[in-house]
């Protein structure tokens, strides 16, 4: 009965031993996966060197699927991305202004590039004003009017196209 005894001590030490030494090698892996939005479930049973693997949701598929977390915390990061832009792409454009380096002003909020003249050349355009209302009236019917609509249909055409 004592060599009984013994012998079941002797185990339960070596499966104390063998449950601490597992906790210790996948415990920082555990703990460094702690972003509850990116990662689901961790596969525990990895040996040591790969890449531990998380659930996780495609950004192109929307589909949940198993990847390691540098993946998953990239398509979290591509998500947040794609939120911020759909937002500022609902945002109006309002004009700016600025004056660049070499002194000129530069006027932002028309299109996708600046209107940028010299001080001189915008005082010949106010100068103008009266001018460029009378050629409007008369050719407004050959004048494209870009609206909103048509700015982000010809900007979604670019984009498909490369």
């Amino acid at each position: 009965m004592g060599l009984l005894r013994n012998i079941l001590a002797i185990t339960q030490g070596i499966l104390r031993a063998s449950l601490s030494a597992l906790r210790e090698r996948f415990q920082p892996r555990i703990q460094s996966m702690a972003k509850p939005n990116v990662v689901r479930r961790a596969l525990v049973s990895a040996p040591v060197g790969a890449p531990v693997m998380v659930e996780a949701t495609h950004p192109e598929t929307s589909k949940v699927v198993m990847v390691p977390v540098e993946t998953a915390k990239m398509y979290d990061q591509i998500a947040s991305l794609r939120a911020e832009n759909a937002k500022l792409a609902k945002q109006k454009a309002r004009v700016t202004m600025k004056v660049s380096e070499k002194g000129a002003l530069s006027v932002f909020g028309f299109g996708q590039w600046p209107v940028t003249h010299y001080w001189d050349q915008w005082e010949r355009l106010f100068t103008l004003q009266d001018e460029m209302r009378a050629f409007y009236m008369a050719n407004k019917t050959e004048i494209d009017r870009r609206s909103e609509a048509t700015r982000a249909a010809k900007a979604e055409e670019r984009a498909k196209k490369g």
